[in-house]
């Protein structure tokens, strides 16, 4: 047999269900339960402890978006700043700006004021 706690993590990382016990170990007599609730959310973007909004990525994901926001803006800044097109400058960056902040609304946690010690 394979390691369970590896199949478990690669299970919960896929947002399969919780497993308390290896299916050899779950029954009545074990004393194990095998759970099917609903796993937590995996954010991609942390809601701030101050203020609202969101910090920092915490998964791969997030810094994935991140470098590709900052990324596209130096392109946008080289191309269109370069060229002296200031209004298709402005455009693209409230456009990566308005991306980035529906990706933050869809992957990240629910934003709401914060005072700390939540």
């Amino acid at each position: 047999m394979g390691d369970w706690s590896s199949a478990a993590a690669f299970g919960a990382f896929l947002g399969h269900g919780t497993q308390k016990c290896s299916p050899v170990q779950a029954g009545p007599k074990a004393g194990c339960r095998v759970s099917e609730q609903q796993p937590t959310p995996r954010y991609w973007f942390p809601a701030k402890s101050y203020g609202w909004g969101w910090g920092p990525p915490c998964t791969w994901e997030g810094w994935l978006v991140l470098v590709g926001f900052f990324s596209l803006l130096v392109l946008a800044g080289v191309s269109f700043v370069r060229s002296q097109n200031l209004p298709a400058f402005l455009v693209s960056v409230l456009g990566l700006n308005a991306v980035l902040i529906a990706i933050c609304f869809w992957k990240g946690e629910p934003p709401e004021w914060r005072w700390g010690g939540k």
